[in-house]
Parts: C-alpha cells; structure tokens; sequence
C-alpha cells in the first residue's frame, strides 16, 4: 500500500490488485468502511498500459483535485468549484439531485446561467465569440416550453435498443489496441479515500466531468440519490465513467422510466451504449437489467 499526494481532505492511500481479484478486494474493503473511515475505489484506465494504466489514472485525477484550491476565487465562484470537501459536500445538500435535474431542463435557469456567462467572458479579451455563443444559447433556452415527463409517452422495451444491459464490470477493463477487443487488466489500483461513503467520494477527489459542467457536488448529489433509492455503491471511476453496484433495480417499467427520465439529465450514456447517447426508454430497461451500472460523459 501507498500513499496518494494531491487529494483534499486527508491522506488517500492505494493497493495494485490483480485485475481478476479486484471486485473481491473492493467488497472485503467496503465491507470494513464504517470501521476503517475510507471508501475503496477502482481506478480505471480504459486506455490500458499504453496510457500508464490504473496509476497513470491516480495520478491524473491528483494533479487535477490539486489545482481546485489554487485557483483565484473569482474563478472558483464562476466554475462553481469548491476549495474543501465539505464545502463541496454542502453545496450537494443544498442542491437535491431531483432539483439539480430539475434545473438542466428549466429554461428560466437556464437563461439566467448562460447569461451569467456571457458576462463573466465579456470582461476577458478575445473572448467575445465565447460570450455570445453563451447569448444565443440563452436565446435559444428562453424560446422553448418547461419538459415535462409523461411516463405514457414512452415504451420499454424500446424498438430499438443500442445501450444494451451491462453484465460485466467495467472498470477493470480496458480496450487492447493489439487484438481490438476489451479485456480485463493485469492489475489495477484500488484508491482508498477518507469516507465511509462512497457517495461522498467525488468531494475528496475534486471529480468533474463534461468539462467542469457536472461538477464535485452534482456527482454526489446523484450518487446520494442513487444510494438512497437503489442501494447503489460507487465501485469504480475513470476520467468520464463512473460506475455503481445497485443492490436493488426498479422493479417496474414506469418506475425504471422515472429514473432513467432524471438521470439522461445527469450523463449522456451508459458505456455500453453504441452511439454515446442513451434514450429515456434504453437507460430504463438498461437500468431493470444491468447488474452494474455506468454513467459516462463521452
């Protein structure tokens, strides 16, 4: 075991495992979390040993969560980023997952936010293009109707189906350039991180994806969510993939497509899916299927 520079909130520390072994070691460590005071996590790599691995990965995620503090704090307020976990974690309790989703499909909020930047770039040279993109954005929010999800409206299963129900976990594969297949590592890294929650997980690690736009306290207000209405686990993580273990599935179609209706807001697909982009009705029958579920941000 090692330890782990880079993260917030306390020492982190990490224990190279064999591929094969490694949902073993991740259930032996869960299982002492309450005792222990951490949260075990699979690192992944799916660009394998070409891109360094399941350390390279650690050591990426480190560099990023170590600038978080570093940045000036008007920066921080516009990115919406956090200095501490805790703050991270407070600003996940003051925003709910179902409000947070709520939100991507309001467009009053959504007006107002892209507005909010177009005048945070406006002050910056040369960035007028990227200030009046965030304009027309605005333009093109306030001409559209609130969403409303209508259950009836949808069917399951759908016609056609291209994010198909995931068997296998995916975080201790990676894709082989050599034969152009997806198998399972040698070895990977199972990163220890000061929680007994794996929920919370996302604050240590300062973890954004789509470009800071699913920021620290998005991903554990939906991983909160998830652990709270399905039992989830966070087992496994990578730059744009995060994956649970449900200990429960929606036990009906309608129940399934209200779920899947919150979380197409949260992450574009599942890391099964073949075109990076999952469906209300294919994330609910993957979602009644899959023993293990990924959200990713391709």
């Amino acid at each position: 075991m090692r330890g782990v520079k880079g993260f917030l909130g306390g020492p982190h520390w990490a224990v190279r495992v064999p591929g094969t072994d490694a949902l073993r070691v991740w259930e032996r460590l869960r299982a002492e979390a309450a005792l222990t005071g951490y949260w075990p996590l699979i690192i992944g790599n799916y660009g394998g040993p070409e891109c360094g691995g399941s350390d390279e990965a650690i050591k990426s995620l480190a560099e990023s969560a170590r600038e978080v503090p570093e940045l000036p704090t008007e920066e921080l307020e516009f990115l919406g980023l956090k200095r501490t976990p805790q703050e991270t974690l407070d600003a996940a309790s003051a925003c709910p997952f179902e409000c947070w989703a709520e939100l991507q499909r309001d467009p009053d909020f959504q007006v107002r936010d892209h507005l909010r930047k177009a005048a945070y770039f406006d002050r910056f040279p040369g960035a007028a293009s990227i200030a009046q993109l965030h304009r027309d954005t605005a333009e093109r929010w306030r001409n559209q109707t609130r969403w409303v999800f209508r259950p009836e409206n949808y069917s399951v299963p759908p016609k056609d189906n291209h994010s198909p129900p995931q068997q296998e976990l995916h975080c201790i594969t990676y894709h082989d350039s050599a034969s152009r297949k997806t198998v399972i590592a040698e070895s990977v890294s199972v990163l220890l991180v000061p929680t007994p929650h794996g929920w919370e997980a996302p604050a240590y690690l300062s973890y954004t994806t789509k470009e800071n736009e699913r920021l620290p306290q998005v991903h554990v207000a939906a991983l909160k969510w998830l652990h709270e209405r399905f039992g989830a686990e966070l087992v496994g993580l990578e730059d744009r993939v995060l994956e649970v273990v449900p200990q429960a599935r929606p036990a009906t179609a309608n129940d399934a497509l209200r779920a899947a209706a919150l979380l197409t807001a949260y992450s574009g697909c599942t890391v099964t899916s073949e075109n990076e982009l999952t469906t209300i009705p294919e994330l609910a029958l993957y979602l009644m299927e899959s023993p293990y579920w990924t959200f990713c941000w391709p």
